[in-house]
């Protein structure tokens, strides 16, 4: 029992010591800071915001359906957790990384594509309808697709599955426009690539 402890205090001990997962948090937290900024702003500078049109909405059935995308988010971003801890902990800098320059980018969309949710009266699990000015592009979307690239083996066909459900019922839900959920999974993709090729090999925790 002892030794099973002191192997996971050894892992937080050397994960406290990376530099590179320092850096990674505070590009998250960062990016967690822009979205209620620039949301927060866009409340205050905006009595209204003009509703876009949307030619898949318009043509889909209504149903509330917003408490089941938030639900499988939350259950989304927890498997991703616990799939992270036992698999992909050496690249436990990397992936916050990426979900952090993600937070940053959907930050600074929101401030320029200032337009209302297309169903502005809606409350899901996180009472979230304060900081609704701006929605593009789906956060939900990009970090379940996110957690699908990051990921291997049969944990890849779930977080897609997961995923995929998240943008149905986003769609049925009215959450999102077509071109919000669309433009998450090719930001997240660009995201993910570029990640790849400059940062993966730095990003990581050389001892684990």
């Amino acid at each position: 029992m002892s030794i099973y402890i002191n192997k996971h205090l050894f892992k937080f001990k050397e994960l406290l010591k990376n530099k590179y997962f320092w850096i990674s948090v505070s590009v998250l937290v960062i990016g967690l800071l822009l979205n209620q900024f620039t949301s927060f702003y866009l409340n205050m500078k905006y009595d209204s915001l003009p509703v876009l049109n949307d030619l898949l909405l318009d043509n889909l059935p209504y149903f509330n359906l917003v408490k089941v995308y938030d639900f499988l988010s939350i259950i989304s971003m927890c498997l991703f957790v616990l799939y992270v801890y036992k698999k992909e902990w050496k690249n436990l800098p990397f992936i916050i990384l990426l979900f952090g320059i993600s937070q940053v980018t959907r930050g600074i969309f929101i401030g320029l594509t200032p337009f209302g949710s297309p169903k502005i009266d809606m409350v899901g699990l996180f009472n979230g309808t304060a900081f609704r000015s701006g929605v593009y592009p789906s956060g939900h979307t990009g970090s379940s697709f996110m957690a699908f690239l990051l990921s291997k083996g049969k944990m890849k066909y779930v977080f897609l599955t997961i995923s995929i459900s998240i943008m149905i019922t986003l769609l049925l839900a009215r959450g999102h426009y077509t071109i919000d959920i669309f433009s998450a999974i090719i930001f997240n993709y660009a995201i993910y690539m570029f990640g790849n090729k400059y940062f993966k090999k730095k990003f990581k925790i050389n001892k684990v």
